[in-house]
């Protein structure tokens, strides 16, 4: 796995030289950052997920991560009772679940709702 090293402005002012060693920190930088290396800056990353039998839907791997920013949009138009969406984090890979408060969305049978935020689970907020 690559290490990432950050590039100083000094290595690449107007009177700098390409060096053997900027060019190999480009290389390995890039590299370090789709790895996912620990010290490397983190790309904003899309998921999208699709839920249509009820259940979870489970994201991991996200301990580089502080939050999260979600749109979500929930139809009940199969059965009889209303569809609630709510989410819940683990700290502990799943040993454990704490419930944010409230429920998101809550879309009674026959129609749709739709919402967005932004939930941090280091707080939890």
């Amino acid at each position: 796995m690559a290490t990432y090293t950050a590039i100083t402005d000094a290595e690449i002012d107007q009177d700098s030289p390409i060096t053997q060693t900027l060019m190999t920190k480009y290389r390995d930088n890039l590299t370090a950052v789709i790895e996912d290396d620990s010290t490397a800056p983190k790309i904003k990353q899309h998921l999208r997920m699709s839920n249509t039998s009820g259940g979870n839907i489970v994201f991991s791997d996200l301990a580089p991560y502080s939050a999260v920013e979600f749109k979500a949009y929930l139809q009940e138009n199969i059965g009889t009772g209303d569809a609630t969406l709510s989410f819940e984090y683990s700290t502990d890979n799943g040993s454990s679940y704490s419930n944010v408060t409230g429920s998101f969305l809550t879309a009674p049978n026959g129609s749709r709702d739709q919402a967005e935020g932004w939930f941090d689970w280091t707080t939890g907020n």
